[in-house]
């Protein structure tokens, strides 16, 4: 039996639904459709309201801001048209263009045309500059939608990073893992194929067996951002379910990366704590296109291979698409690399990845007023690693098998000029194996994990009121969620997390132009309100109310300052509340020292026993956060010169962060050394030296599996301290830094030059496990986000010519925030990305269409600082994964052909 919240949200969803399928049914035959051709009368008028009626007549959506119609009037229109004909008419003589979007149609600004032979100005991204829906250029990017529910709107009081495929594409980047890791504000620690199994401080991914790749904005762990596709949420990876493997979807899918770094519980509901990623994949293709990408590294090791084909067609009323890509990266052994640390080689700094992935999507117009799109993806991949058994003598080699599928559907119904309505459903699982080869030990698979995650969402969108600074929108809607995930141990065919969720949600949003530059009030040219919030009650975890509130101001033309306040909710992720996976680990602290290249200070501890409790802790609750933003944004135009600027102070308390604890120093719990040195920086409990016998039973007990023994030779009776590293609700990270975003972009005497600058400094990054031990301040020390990383960029066209030059700059930072830890220098690397494109219609008939590419990674080939031999290190080598790179100097080619 539903509680009230959930049968009025339940009722919601199948109300509308109900409703929807009458709709659809009863539509008129004779409705056309909006590739149809119809006798239209258009007189001429202001542009803006020739666009509505276009928009009212053809029963689509053509979005275009106040700023860019504006001003401009449309010619009368007469004649039997269909929608792109009308639009092509009504646009005559404007300098604004337009591109087909899922549902309807985008209006920007048409750029100059280039010397390639290409003549198309309508929608080719290649000739086209888009603009966001306030019509400002956000570099030739479609229509925005992360970060708010109402339809054609952008959020302008958020902070947004939209990164379109033309800026993937130049990047160079093979993959999507890659391209993320290029990104300042996403840190490289958490969830990453660069880390055997586990990086201390971030239980989100402990011990992960699938090889997996996460977004890890502000280091607020794996799973505090929210990853999207299509807007939509999918299943989660990991050994607990608390993170989304990016990895798997593939590059060549992808439209267009929208990411959000603000909290946003109250537009997506849980996770969304550090920020949201929206992947908005390719929808809209016409011909058939190939790519084949060669690319190794010139120190050896980890050889690419990557090739795709997608075809798309457009037919009467609908369009349909599908992609297909094959990824092979083989392994980067420490063989391979001068700076590894001095172990038998066949142990991988990255393993080998083989994965196969297919997109589908279709988009079809039922009526003129309704349209459905639905879209699949569907990934496979295998790993491999070599390793070396614990005893470091004997070796294993540790694979995976993933595999993943996404079906989603939507149903769009244009009520009314004023109203829309959205049906949206999707379905997404992925399955796990992780085993491992050995000589001793257990063989075979050892981890089986699967995830299954449905949604259904029903959204009003609708224009309510007019203000004197314009038209008061909003957005309201339902969702049912329903979550599974089962971590079985495959050798005792025990389960280590097995648990369901189900979430019933309620949110809306208002849109409030309080005053327009048309008021003309001196010193306030905009002034917008964003309001927004959500209710969830979720099946195991009670209910949670998340508001967030956005503010803009625009006192002159060109210049905005905006901020947001919000808070955000995330439960436990489901394979911690079913979890079943405590147990315990016997050895001693000089094994563990040796692992991390500890040299303790306390020679009393450099190698006594320890019974070591870990897996999820009891009474997990919630987390919370706060966060706030405040950003100012510039844009200016001249002479076909154009310059953005968008800064970004952010502010985020996370609360209750379900984590290990936090470790000064930051290495190893197990090793004990810093407890030594100051037991009262410790939460009590945490580690318990000389415990009695009481003690060592009562831990022993706490285990569902039997303990591990790596010190055979040693009594349990004979344990020194007791470590409790189980993962429990720490007290709270602190972040707070400043995200700058600088953009040129105009003409030469020959061809065109951009310029540009994306970076993030970051002023704290602390940790504190509980309100009465000190504060740990984790930033600029190892395996932890640093104070400073920037992007900078130089692009060059002419004709069919392009070039890029990327530099890459991380901050230098210690291994510790202790007095004896060890520097480590900066790092700075350059990239080099060439293309050259033959237009179609030039004389060279095998290679019209076709482009050539070279990419060149880390061009002066520079090695990843290096941390001192007798300083904490990573596992099997002598340099930080989470901010450097192994690869060094690595070169692609790559061909692609359109026909």
């Amino acid at each position: 039996m539903f509680s009230s919240p959930r049968r009025l949200i339940a009722r919601a969803i199948l109300g509308t639904a109900s409703g929807l399928a009458i709709a659809a049914t009863a539509a008129p035959a004779a409705f056309a459709q909006s590739s149809s051709t119809q006798q239209v009368s258009i007189e001429a008028q202001p542009l803006g309201e020739a666009l509505v009626e276009v928009a009212r007549r053809y029963g689509v959506s053509v979005i275009a801001s106040r700023e860019l119609t504006q001003g401009k009037r449309a010619p009368s229109v007469n004649g039997a048209l269909n929608a792109q004909q009308a639009l092509d008419r009504v646009l005559a003589g404007s300098d604004l263009t337009y591109r087909r979007e899922r549902g309807g149609y985008v209006i920007s600004r048409a750029s100059r045309q280039r010397s390639s032979g290409n003549q198309s100005t309508r929608s080719d991204t290649a000739s086209v500059s888009p603009t966001d829906a306030r019509g400002e250029e956000v570099d030739e990017t479609s229509i925005i939608v992360t970060g708010t529910n109402i339809r054609g709107l952008t959020p302008e009081s958020t902070p947004l990073q939209i990164i379109n495929r033309d800026e993937i594409i130049a990047s160079g980047q093979g993959s999507t893992r890659d391209f993320l890791r290029t990104l300042p504000q996403n840190f490289g620690g958490g969830a990453d194929d660069s880390f055997p199994f586990n990086l201390p401080g971030d239980a989100t991914v402990g011990e992960d067996f699938s090889e997996g790749t996460a977004i890890n904005l502000r280091g607020l762990g794996a799973g505090s951002t929210l990853t999207l596709l299509n807007g939509r949420r999918l299943a989660p990876s990991s050994n607990v379910g608390a993170y989304t493997d990016i990895s798997m979807i593939p590059l060549s899918a992808i439209e267009r990366i929208e990411i959000l770094t603000d909290g946003a519980s109250a537009i997506y509901g849980s996770d969304a704590v550090a920020g949201v990623a929206n992947f908005v994949l390719r929808d809209d293709y016409e011909g058939l296109e190939a790519t084949g990408r060669y690319g190794f590294a010139t120190e050896d090791g980890a050889s690419e291979y990557r090739a795709n084909v997608t075809a798309g067609t457009v037919w009467g009323g609908g369009n349909g698409l599908i992609t297909y890509e094959y990824y092979d990266r083989g392994d980067l052994d420490v063989s391979d690399r001068d700076f590894s640390r001095a172990i038998p080689s066949r142990t991988s700094l990255l393993p080998s990845r083989e994965q196969h992935s297919v997109l589908a999507s279709i988009s079809q117009s039922i009526a003129a007023d309704l349209e459905f799109s639905a879209d699949l993806l569907y990934s496979t991949r295998d790993t491999s690693r070599n390793g070396f058994q614990n005893n470091g003598v004997d070796p294993r080699i540790d694979f995976s098998s993933t595999d993943t599928l996404t079906i989603g559907g939507e149903l769009d119904w244009q009520i009314s000029s004023a109203f829309n309505f959205r049906l949206i459903g999707n379905y997404s699982t992925l399955d796990t194996e992780a085993g491992t080869i050995s000589p001793i030990g257990a063989n075979g698979v050892i981890r089986d994990q699967s995830a299954r995650t449905f949604t259904s969402d029903a959204i009003l969108n609708g224009s309510l009121f007019e203000m004197a600074g314009g038209m008061v929108r909003f957005a309201a809607g339902a969702q049912y969620r329903r979550e599974t995930f089962v971590n079985l141990d495959g050798v005792n065919l025990l389960p280590f997390a097995d648990g369901t969720r189900n979430v019933y949600a309620l949110f809306g949003e208002v849109f409030i132009p309080v005053i327009d530059e048309a008021m003309e009030i001196t010193g306030v040219r905009r002034l917008e309100l964003n309001i927004s919030g959500r209710y969830e009650d979720y099946s195991d975890f009670g209910s949670s109310t998340d508001p967030k509130v956005g503010v803009l101001y625009s006192p002159i033309e060109g210049l905005r300052f905006r901020g947001t306040y919000s808070t955000s909710f995330r439960p436990p992720a489901l394979g911690r509340t079913g979890a079943t996976d405590r147990e315990t680990r016997f050895f001693t602290t000089g094994f563990i020292n040796s692992i991390f290249g500890i040299t303790p200070s306390d020679p009393s501890v450099a190698d006594v026993p320890v019974l070591e409790l870990i897996g999820t802790g009891s009474g997990l609750g919630a987390e919370t956060s706060e966060s706030w933003t405040v950003g100012a944004d510039y844009d200016l135009s001249w002479d076909n010169h154009q310059i953005t600027l968008r800064s970004t102070y952010f502010d985020t308390v996370f609360k209750d962060r379900i984590n290990t604890p936090p470790i000064p120093g930051g290495f190893s719990l197990a090793a004990v050394n810093e407890f030594a040195r100051d037991p009262s920086a410790f939460i009590d409990g945490t580690v318990i030296p000389n415990p009695s016998q009481a003690q060592i039973d009562a831990t022993l007990a706490l285990s569902n599996f039997p303990v591990q023994n790596f010190a055979p030779s040693i009594s349990l009776d004979d344990t020194q301290f007791i470590v409790n590293n189980t993962t429990i609700n720490v007290s709270r990270t602190s972040v707070n830094g400043i995200d700058l975003n600088l953009r040129y972009k105009g003409p030469l005497s020959t061809g065109e030059m951009s310029v540009g600058l994306n970076g993030t400094y970051l002023m704290e990054f602390s940790q504190q496990g509980a309100p009465v031990v000190p504060v740990i301040d984790s930033l600029n020390t190892l395996f932890n986000p640093i104070d400073l990383n920037l992007r900078g960029e130089v692009g060059y066209q002419e004709g069919a010519f392009s070039g890029h030059i990327f530099v890459n700059y991380a901050d230098s930072y210690r291994t510790a925030d202790t007095q004896d830890a060890r520097p480590i220098g900066s790092f700075t690397t350059v990239d080099l990305s060439l293309t050259y494109s033959f237009p179609r219609g030039s004389r060279a008939d095998l290679l019209e269409g076709t482009s050539l590419r070279v990419f060149v990674q880390n061009l002066l080939n520079e090695e990843p600082p290096q941390i001192g031999a007798d300083a904490p290190t990573s596992i099997f080598s002598a340099f930080d994964p989470a901010n450097a790179s192994a690869l060094q100097r690595f070169i692609a080619f790559e061909v692609t052909k359109a026909f």
